[in-house]
């Protein structure tokens, strides 16, 4: 079973590994780069899952990502954990902490061209029945 086991994640491995190839190939000699922004706010419990998931999805998309990721003043531990995991990344990611919501606005506004654009807001930003405060 445990030959199985392996057998199957050696034939998903070698199908990535292929993949990937494959877009190397066929992209070779112009870059294909996307501009994703994050927004967060109070998301410290959820924050280093979503960033790390998302950095794995570029990965497997095969593409140059300069990302952006914009606090919203969170009062909790959600920048620090965002700037180690971009300090361990070593990925084309931008920390701005803006304070509140309208200098966030401000911010998107200002860098315009954002082919995603994903908000993260934790428990505490968010009122009675999960609206937005």
């Amino acid at each position: 079973m445990v030959e199985e086991l392996l057998a199957i994640f050696a034939a998903y491995g070698l199908g990535v590994g292929l993949v990937h190839l494959f877009r190397w190939r066929c992209h070779w000699g112009r870059e294909e780069t996307s501009h994703a922004v994050i927004v967060t706010r109070d998301a410290g419990a959820t924050v280093e899952w979503h960033l790390r998931t998302f950095a794995f999805a570029q990965w497997l998309r095969a593409r140059h990502t300069r990302i952006t990721l914009i606090d919203e003043g969170s009062t909790d531990d959600t920048v620090r954990i965002a700037e180690r995991l971009i300090a361990r990344l070593h990925a084309n990611w931008e920390l701005i902490p803006a304070g509140t919501p309208a200098e966030a606005q401000r911010w998107l506004e200002t860098l315009g061209g954002a082919n995603e654009v994903v908000v993260i807001r934790g428990a505490a930003a968010c009122g009675p029945a999960g609206t937005t405060i």
